[in-house]
């Protein structure tokens, strides 16, 4: 498994590249992250039918951006 597309690009040590995998609170923070997000975009379908016929609240909003720091944050701790 490839873990640069987690990371990023491979670190270099003294002009050699030098691959550091992630750590496995990083790769769990990652897939974490990933299928709450993947949740969000379900919201975010689910609101922009819901606009057709009714008004989006601020709640509503606030929830996805709740979600939304929440990965961030996680990501940054990882």
């Amino acid at each position: 498994m490839q873990y640069e597309s987690i990371v990023g690009p491979p670190k270099r040590t003294r002009g050699q590249a030098k691959v550091i995998p992630p750590t496995k609170e990083m790769v769990n923070a990652a897939i974490q992250s990933s299928e709450r997000l993947e949740g969000i975009a379900s919201l975010l379908a689910m609101l922009k039918d819901r606009a057709s016929s009714e008004q989006i609240t601020a709640s509503d909003l606030s929830v996805i951006r709740c979600i939304v720091e929440s990965c961030v944050a996680e990501l940054d701790a990882a």
